[in-house]
């Protein structure tokens, strides 16, 4: 029973073990898809929303290259730039500084109400202050008084410096515009065809980060996984001020991943194992590429026991199925051992002792297994017939011809042989006295006597 029991524990850890491992290998693999296609949309997604900005500063370069924008009418290129922001939702803003007189004129959607307005600002004659109108859908405008005086020195920012020496569309960190609102901003160099060494301005179009936001925040991550854009600069996309247990594991990630890009720096993507309050989480990073130099990265962050659950699960509930079945296994082998192997030893012992002439009075246990009930059955016939024979053949000369393998036949042995002769007194009146059964018995007991004494000398 012993060797039946370890081999069966044997066989539940080696398929418990072999289940463990094809499972998690099976879920990891299943992990790895949907946080790559989580990573995939994200990226598609982003590079939509990003391409909208560089094709219209793109086309608005390539058109004022060939001398179709207005630039010397800056209310002309301004209303251009109000009707390309009332049919591109998108985009948030839109903006021309002039490098021949620091000029500024620009449209914007209002983050709040959505209204449409234009801005100019011209050094020359302004002196650096803000003209702002309200444009309505009808081209009408309105001026927009603001408290205290508003200025804007285009020359100073930093995407119309970087833009004048940057020869393609160039991207900018996400930053909050004058209006409250968090976006981006996409610049270009703007060049005439008929002096393309000399920029004559820097076209710039910006979109606001809460449609990104918006996004990244109905992707599926697991239950409680979260998507976010992390730029070179480690500015953060997609975070909102009550996101506090995410920015530590942001923070903790930041400080991890470097170590980690280094090792997997030819990879697309690749993971990382962090730990916050106890709790451990899986980070998936990916690249994300786009015109304009922009080289972020997507982070899917999502709680380890989302991912692995299922397989500590189903090895627990294999354990325990297979613990189950030990035990059903070990009570087989009790009730087995009880009915099979217990009365197939004992009468393994009574066989060996009736080789010896020694017949012993314990019944044979009762069995459901037929053949061992008639081995049974067989062996208390075949004791109760020795006994029998023993009571007619000498016992000691029955276990002689055991022991030397001979069987009993008629005939005899020609050998030189010494007879002793008895007799009993009274025999006669002794057996008259008796009953057969009796007689035999008593003649039966005195011939054994009588031999143990001759087998004596």
């Amino acid at each position: 029973m012993t060797w039946m029991v370890g081999l069966l524990v044997i066989t539940v850890a080696v398929i418990g073990t072999i289940v463990h491992v094809r499972m998690t290998t099976a879920v990891e693999w299943l992990v790895h898809l949907h946080l790559e296609s989580v990573a995939t949309a994200t990226r598609s997604e982003v590079k939509s929303l990003l391409q909208s900005a560089t094709n219209v500063v793109d086309e608005y370069a390539t058109n004022g290259a060939q001398g179709r924008l207005p630039l010397d009418d800056p209310e002309a290129l301004g209303m251009l730039f109000v009707e390309r922001i009332r049919h591109q939702p998108v985009i948030g803003w839109i903006g021309f500084g002039d490098a021949r007189d620091h000029s500024y004129t620009g449209a914007t959607r209002a983050f709040d109400d959505g209204t449409i307005r234009y801005y100019r600002a011209a050094p020359a004659r302004l002196g650096s202050k803000v003209d702002e109108f309200h444009v309505a859908v009808d081209g009408a405008r309105t001026r927009v008084h603001t408290e205290g005086q508003t200025t804007y020195k285009v020359q100073t920012k930093g995407w119309f410096k970087h833009g004048l020496v940057t020869k393609r569309s160039t991207w900018f960190e996400p930053y909050q515009f004058t209006n409250g609102a968090h976006g981006m901003t996409v610049a270009r160099r703007l060049v005439l065809e008929s002096d393309p060494e000399r920029p004559v301005g820097v076209l710039s179009v910006d979109f606001f980060l809460r449609d990104l936001d918006v996004f990244l925040a109905k992707l599926a991550a697991g239950e409680s996984g979260r998507v976010v854009l992390v730029t070179k600069q480690g500015t953060v996309i997609g975070l909102h001020p009550e996101d506090g247990k995410l920015r530590q594991i942001i923070t903790s990630g930041l400080a991890q991943k470097s170590e980690a890009e280094a090792s997997q720096h030819q990879s697309d993507s690749w993971q990382l194992p962090l730990e916050v309050h106890g709790v451990s989480y899986r980070a998936w990073f990916s690249h994300l590429i786009a015109d304009g130099d922009l080289d972020w990265q997507i982070w899917i962050i999502v709680p380890e026991e989302e991912l692995t659950g299922v397989v500590e699960e189903i090895l627990r509930s294999t354990v325990a199925l297979g613990l189950l079945g030990l035990l059903l296994a070990a009570l087989l082998a009790w009730f087995i051992a009880r009915n099979i192997a217990t009365p197939v030893k004992q009468m393994s012992e009574d066989m060996e002792q009736l080789g010896s002439m020694q017949m012993t009075d314990t019944e044979m246990p009762e069995s459901f297994v037929k053949e061992i009930h008639i081995l049974g059955d067989s062996i208390q016939r075949m004791k109760a017939g020795l006994r029998s024979f023993e009571r007619y053949v000498p016992a000691n000369l029955v276990r002689q011809l055991i022991r030397r393998g001979e069987v009993a036949r008629l005939g005899g042995d020609v050998r030189q042989l010494t007879i002793h002769f008895s007799d009993i007194a009274g025999f006669t009146g002794i057996t008259e006295k008796l009953d057969s059964d009796t007689t035999v018995r008593e003649l039966g007991e005195y011939l054994e006597l009588m031999t143990d004494a001759i087998d004596a000398q």
